[in-house]
C-alpha cells in the first residue's frame, strides 16, 4: 500500500474561477460519499444527532495564494467585498444543499483552526477579521436565510480563546449573530482561558470541538482530564476527533498513518477495533443526557470529577482516578454519602436520584 491509498484529494463544491454568485455550485462529491453515510448514521443512532459543518478552506479561486492548501497571513481570503459576500453565500447554499438532501445542520464554525497556515486545506484569520467577516457578510447571510443554524467562532486552541471572544464578542454587532465559542485541544489545558472566555459574555455558549487522542490507555485518560476540565469551566459538550479511521490511519491530509480515532475499522475483514479513548468517551456520553446541567463538585487528592443534574433528575458523577493505586473516597450529596473504591488509573460514572 502506498500513501496516495489512503491519503484524501482537496475538492470544493464551486471551482468556478470568479463564479461569486456560486452558479457552478453542487454538492455531488457529497452526495456520492459523505451524505449516505450521515444518513445511515442518523437512521442508526437511537437519538437524535446534531450536525456541525467547519469549513478547511475556501475555494482555491477565492484564496490569496490560489490553493486550497496553505494559506496567506493575516488573511487567506482575496480582499474585496465580492469575495467576503461569495464566501458567506457558499455557507448558506451549503446548508440550503443539505437540507433538501434531508440532512439539517444545527450548527458552524467559521474556519476550522483559523490561526494555521498548514500544509493541506487552510485559510488563516485574525480575531479581527473574523469579527468583520461575521459582522458584515456572514452573520447577516446565514440569519436571512438560515436563522436557526448557530454561528461558532474561533475554533481553534485554548491558549489564544479568550482573546478571540473578547476581540468578536466585545463587538455588539459582531455578537448579536454569534451563538458561541469553538475551540480545540492541543496546546495543553488552559481550561483558566475557558472560564476567561466565558466571563467575556456568559450568554454564549462554549464547545470543545476536536481533540486527536492516541490508541493507549495513557491517552485515555489525557481525553478524560480535558473532558472534565472542559465540563467545569462551561464546556457544553466534548467532540472527538476523529470517531473512525482505517488500519492505515486514514483517509487523512498529511500522508501519515496516524491513529487518533476512538475506532479503527478494517474493511476487507469487516472488523472493528475500539480503541481506550472509546471507552472513557463512553463514560460521559452515555449517562449526561441533553438538558443536564453542570453542578458544583469538590474532589481531593489525587482524583478529578465533574458532576450534573439529567433531565429525568438523576444526578451523574464521573470520577478518575490518575495514580497507580486505588483509592477509596466518600461521595457526599447534602447528609447522605456512601463510600467507593476507584481502581488505579481508572474512570467511573456513579448514577443515582436526586434527593
Amino acid at each position: 500500500m502506498n500513501s496516495c491509498d489512503y491519503c484524501f484529494t482537496s475538492y470544493s463544491e464551486d471551482n468556478g474561477a470568479g463564479d461569486y454568485l456560486l452558479s457552478n455550485f453542487t454538492i455531488g462529491h457529497d452526495e456520492n460519499w459523505l451524505i449516505p453515510f450521515i444518513k445511515a448514521a442518523m437512521k442508526k443512532s437511537p437519538v437524535p444527532i446534531k450536525l456541525m459543518f467547519s469549513p478547511w478552506s475556501p475555494p482555491a479561486w477565492m484564496k490569496i495564494n490560489g490553493m486550497m492548501n496553505g494559506s496567506a497571513v493575516p488573511l487567506g481570503l482575496v480582499q474585496n467585498t465580492q469575495i467576503f459576500a461569495s464566501w458567506a453565500l457558499f455557507f448558506s447554499k451549503f446548508i440550503t444543499a443539505y437540507q433538501r438532501a434531508g440532512i439539517k445542520f444545527w450548527g458552524l464554525t467559521v474556519q476550522n483552526e483559523p490561526e494555521y497556515a498548514a500544509p493541506y486545506e487552510a485559510c488563516v484569520w485574525t480575531p479581527e477579521s473574523q469579527r468583520d467577516f461575521i459582522k458584515g457578510y456572514l452573520g447577516p447571510q446565514i440569519a436571512a436565510d438560515h436563522p436557526d443554524v448557530k454561528i461558532m467562532i474561533y475554533d481553534h486552541n485554548k491558549d489564544h480563546v479568550a482573546i478571540w471572544a473578547q476581540t468578536i464578542l466585545s463587538d455588539p454587532d459582531a455578537a448579536k449573530y454569534v451563538a458561541g465559542t469553538a475551540f480545540h485541544w492541543y496546546t495543553g489545558p488552559y481550561f483558566e482561558n475557558l472560564a476567561a472566555a466565558h466571563e467575556v459574555d456568559p450568554s454564549k455558549f462554549l464547545l470543545a470541538t476536536e481533540d486527536a487522542a492516541g490508541i493507549y490507555w495513557t491517552d485515555a485518560e489525557s481525553v478524560g482530564y480535558d473532558i472534565m476540565g472542559d465540563l467545569n469551566n462551561w464546556s457544553v459538550g466534548w467532540l472527538a476527533w476523529n470517531i473512525m479511521l482505517n488500519p492505515e490511519g486514514g483517509p487523512n491530509h498529511a500522508n501519515a498513518k496516524t491513529f487518533h480515532a476512538l475506532v479503527q475499522a478494517d474493511a476487507g475483514n469487516q472488523t472493528l477495533e475500539f480503541h481506550p479513548s472509546y471507552y472513557y468517551l463512553g463514560q460521559f456520553s452515555k449517562f449526561l443526557l441533553p438538558g443536564s446541567v453542570r453542578v458544583n463538585s469538590t474532589c481531593n487528592g489525587y482524583l478529578q470529577c465533574t458532576a450534573f443534574v439529567r433531565p429525568d433528575n438523576y444526578v451523574v458523577v464521573v470520577v478518575m482516578n490518575i495514580i497507580d493505586f486505588a483509592i477509596t473516597f466518600k461521595l457526599q450529596h447534602g447528609t447522605k454519602a456512601a463510600e467507593i473504591v476507584i481502581p488505579a488509573h481508572a474512570i467511573s460514572t456513579l448514577l443515582y436520584r436526586n434527593f
